[in-house]
């Protein structure tokens, strides 16, 4: 056999043994990948996770003290 086969042997072989180890295993849910841990070309075929809004202070992450009335506030 030619050198030049063994990258084509090689491929063949990896993508065999990783089909069958695929169906051997449990398929893996998509919402549950860290999107932080894939390409950012694979990021966009993975469902959108839906982000709840909360609630924040405003005050307390610009550095204002609001007064007990909540009306005026200052900065410290």
């Amino acid at each position: 056999m030619s050198y030049l086969w063994y990258t084509l042997l090689g491929a063949i072989v990896s993508m065999t043994v990783a089909l069958i180890a695929s169906f051997l295993t449990n398929p893996t849910d998509p919402a549950s990948l860290d999107p932080v841990l894939l390409s950012p070309v694979i990021r966009r075929f993975l469902p959108k996770k839906e982000v709840k809004k909360q609630d924040v202070n405003m005050a307390l992450l610009s550095g204002y003290k609001v007064k007990k009335d909540k009306t005026q506030a200052f900065f410290f």
